[in-house]
């Protein structure tokens, strides 16, 4: 395969890679928002936990639960989210180099 062509197949891969990326960052930014959602819903049911009489415990140990685990998840995926958006800056940049190689030896 001559060298232009190979530039070209891998600039179209770079560019199919990065737009999936891109894509798994949106539904990643999404989970993101559910488990603050779950976090904010263990928060509730620790506050009722303390404000009711009955089943005081059972909502205490739930809503401990539920905010823990959701805060764990939201913060594993925004950490996934951030080196995924690092990524794709990295794979944006390696594109516009071999643009301007591509362009320049014309």
């Amino acid at each position: 395969m001559k060298k232009g062509k190979q530039l070209k197949l891998n600039a179209q891969l770079l560019e199919n890679e990065i737009r999936q990326q891109t894509e798994a960052l949106h539904r990643i930014s999404k989970w993101i928002k559910y488990a603050l959602v779950l976090t904010s819903v263990g928060i509730v049911l620790v506050y009722f936990g303390f404000t009711q009489e009955s089943y005081s415990l059972p909502l205490k140990i739930a809503g401990f639960t539920i905010a823990t685990i959701g805060l764990v998840v939201a913060i594993v995926f925004g950490y996934a989210h951030r080196n995924g958006k690092n990524n794709v800056s990295r794979m944006i940049d390696v594109l516009e180099k071999q643009v301007k190689k591509s362009s320049k030896k014309k």
